[in-house]
């Protein structure tokens, strides 16, 4: 009778049959850094901290800052995103984190990565819903300064838009809903340089944090299998 070709293989190649027996170890998924918008507080984002716990992303932590009214600019804003960070990557003793940010915490969380040092320690960036080519929204309230900064054309945008080569290693992911009333148009949510970009059609800026199929994009993008590189990107077409 005939040995198996495997059996034999494994017989010839005793490093490869040692290799064989290992049990496959999954490795501990990279903390997390979860940042809210404007106008809102931590508890919006219970949803997505409830299903990151459910697939294993137990190292996670919100940004605790006090400028959720608009009257701090962006800039204050990603210096307390980046203060967050170190003590996140400080209490876990990691080199790297991955940031999950929503709204104008996603446009604060930006200016942190590509004017504060984020491109040295983040490894993944899940934007969703950011005005990151700004949002006539913002024009409404004219006396508070975190608006200003969210306006197109405002110094703070058109300063980041000037990087050749805005996030270096970092992955960057989109998230979108083309029927946003906040972030307007809904096209500025799509930032240049994402390597896959989705759109979900959610009726309500603040239900992006709700819903379940951006929460389940969310973890499909942190997946530690996602960070090899043949990964899939959507085409968007934009109307003119």
């Amino acid at each position: 009778m005939k040995i198996p070709s495997l059996f034999l293989f494994l017989f010839l190649c005793p490093s490869a049959r040692i290799e064989a027996l290992l049990p496959l170890v999954r490795e501990e998924p990279l903390p997390v850094l979860l940042v809210h918008g404007i106008f809102s507080e931590e508890y919006i984002l219970q949803p997505l901290q409830e299903i990151l716990r459910k697939h294993g992303v137990v190292r996670q932590a919100v940004v605790p800052h006090e400028c959720y009214f608009g009257q701090c600019s962006l800039k204050n804003v990603a210096e307390l995103i980046q203060q967050a960070a170190v003590n996140l990557q400080k209490k876990h003793q990691v080199s790297q984190i991955n940031i999950v940010a929503f709204s104008m915490g996603a446009l604060a969380t930006r200016y942190m990565i590509q004017r504060l040092g984020g491109k040295e320690f983040v490894h993944k960036f899940v934007s969703i819903s950011g005005p990151h080519d700004g949002t006539y929204v913002a024009y409404l309230p004219q006396f508070l300064t975190g608006m200003g900064d969210m306006r197109p054309g405002s110094d703070l945008i058109e300063d980041l838009k000037k990087d050749l080569d805005p996030f270096g290693k970092v992955q960057v992911y989109s998230i979108y809903t083309p029927y946003d009333l906040i972030v307007i148009p809904n096209t500025s949510s799509i930032l240049p340089g994402s390597i896959e970009i989705r759109s979900f059609p959610v009726a309500l800026h603040h239900q992006m944090l709700k819903h379940e199929d951006v929460l389940s994009a969310v973890v499909h993008m942190l997946e530690p299998e996602l960070s090899k590189p043949a990964l899939h990107i959507e085409k968007v077409h934009v109307a003119k």
